[in-house]
């Protein structure tokens, strides 16, 4: 919850749309936050009732197939060999309470201790995640010719409620990257289906050993067909190759920069000249959300997450941009690298609240104009001019004047990297 205008307001986010409740009496707002807020954390075991991703994946499985992905995908045997049976209780414990809190940290808990927390949680589910009442569906299936076979499942899969099929296409995806490193992991197709067959098919007290073959024949199946079961593009699987090869890459440069293995990326809390310093082990896919909570457990931080942001600070401290709390916090850092020198000097990560929302907020007024004045300078000016600036269709255009029909210039939004201050060396106008 946050304070805007000297009244408390939060915000629930859902898949399509994110709703903003705030009451006249400051009391209300909080003790809906408050009852909300417990709510949330009541849930029960059922796949449906977890906390849920915007792609409608739970959580825990979202984490722990990052966590693996990170840490654990070329490691021999994983998903086979068993892990800490203390640290498994605990972390899935924990995870179940509240999986947005938790951050797992390496030097915590092994790749086999998450592997072992995922396939605990998918096989105490009370529903199958490909549901029991499909389970002799997929068994005939698995009996047709291979052809026949893929067409079977692809038509069971359509019958799975939405939350179940985001899951299964999350996690056979991920289980498809793992199959990829079979040279060192040892975990080929059929390895994977042994483990995963009775997982996903039945729960622990409906498990049939008669039926393991053509479990493991379906789960083979989905795995090596599943760009075709799921709709998959060319473009998403070039987008996974490349994520996979960045934590190749990331593993290859942790080898290589010192036998633990460790990154660590100093960040500072509040303030960088009286607050602290946090040192953090970064992974490839850790989130500004992720980075905040972790710092909030670290340093038991009175802030609330949705209170704090993580922000960029370049240029010697001129320029800040607060990061989404999606963005990954590595490839910030990494981007640095590419400057030049005197642009990347002195940069580093902060993490404060932020007020940007406050100051925004009170200029939403309708009717809102997508077409005004500003001064622009592009890289080869010396001098900031006046043009006309234009949003439209998701793209920014500036023009010499309001005759003119033709822009000098555009940009896809989401192609731009907003930056909060002034670089001294551009001489901006101060009017």
């Amino acid at each position: 919850m946050v304070t805007i205008m000297d009244a408390p307001l939060f915000a629930i986010n859902y898949p399509a749309l994110t709703v903003y409740l705030l009451s006249k009496i400051a009391f209300d707002t909080a003790d809906w936050f408050l009852r909300i807020r417990q709510a949330s954390l009541r849930h029960g075991a059922a796949l449906e009732e977890q906390q849920l991703t915007h792609e409608d994946v739970p959580v825990i499985v979202d984490k722990c197939i990052k966590f693996i992905s990170t840490y654990g995908i070329s490691t021999k045997g994983i998903y086979r060999e068993s892990g800490t049976s203390s640290k498994i209780t605990k972390l899935l414990d924990n995870l179940r309470k509240d999986a947005w809190k938790i951050h797992i940290q390496p030097d915590e808990y092994s790749e086999h201790d998450v592997a072992n927390v995922l396939k605990r949680f998918l096989r105490t589910l009370p529903n199958a995640l490909l549901m029991r009442s499909l389970y002799s569906q997929w068994i005939a299936a698995a009996g047709t010719s291979k052809v026949e076979a893929v067409g079977h499942y692809g038509r069971l899969l359509g019958h799975l409620p939405n939350i179940n099929y985001a899951t299964v296409k999350k996690l056979i995806g991920h289980l498809r990257s793992v199959s990829e490193h079979d040279s060192v992991n040892l975990m080929d197709v059929s390895n994977i289906a042994a483990v995963f067959g009775p997982t996903l098919m039945a729960n622990e007290s409906e498990m049939n050993l008669a039926n393991t073959a053509a479990e493991m024949d379906v789960i083979s199946s989905l795995i090596s067909h599943y760009p075709i079961l799921f709709g998959v593009s060319a473009d998403e699987l070039e987008k996974e190759e490349k994520i996979q090869k960045a934590l190749q890459e990331l593993r290859e440069a942790r080898r290589a920069q010192k036998p633990a293995g460790d990154i660590l990326v100093g960040i500072y809390v509040h303030n960088r000249e009286w607050g602290k310093c946090l040192n953090v082990k970064l992974s490839a896919l850790m989130t500004a959300f992720d980075l905040i909570v972790y710092a909030i457990q670290q340093l038991r931080m009175r802030d609330r997450v949705e209170q704090l942001a993580v922000h960029e600070v370049v240029c010697n401290g001129e320029l800040e941009r607060p990061l989404h709390h999606s963005e990954i916090v590595l490839a910030v850092t990494l981007r640095w690298a590419s400057w030049s020198d005197t642009d990347a000097r002195d940069s580093y990560l902060l993490i404060k609240r932020c007020n940007l929302y406050a100051r925004v907020l009170p200029l939403m007024r309708q009717p809102l104009s997508t077409f005004g004045e500003l001064r622009f300078a592009d890289i080869k000016s010396k001098s900031f001019k006046k043009y006309l600036f234009e949003f439209k269709n998701a793209c920014l255009a500036y023009y010499k004047d309001a005759k003119i029909s033709q822009p000098l210039g555009s940009w896809n939004i989401e192609d731009i990297t907003w930056y909060i201050g002034c670089d001294c060396r551009r001489q901006p106008s101060t009017e």
